[in-house]
């Protein structure tokens, strides 16, 4: 079994205060099994400002999904888990 890694809803915002922000999960392009690269789009979220993707850390397995389509979370909310491959 290989490490799991947490994919959080994470992405580059100078202004203050990101770690308040919310977001909407809009699309999960991953299921439970689907194989993954590192810097592969695995989700699209909604924040007040964009749409922005997120990007899997690792090249692995989803083995767990923690959130779907139409949750709402601040950022840095886990989104699913990979085991590294």
């Amino acid at each position: 079994m290989g490490k799991k890694i947490e994919i959080k809803a994470e992405w580059q915002d100078s202004s203050e205060g990101k770690e308040e922000q919310e977001f909407e999960l809009v699309d999960l392009l991953v299921g439970i099994g689907s194989n993954v690269k590192k810097d592969e789009t695995i989700a699209i979220v909604e924040t007040a400002k964009a749409a922005v993707e997120i990007y899997s850390s690792a090249t692995g397995e989803i083995v767990e999904i923690l959130m779907k389509v139409g949750d709402k979370a601040k950022y840095d909310a886990v989104i699913c888990i990979i085991e590294e491959k």
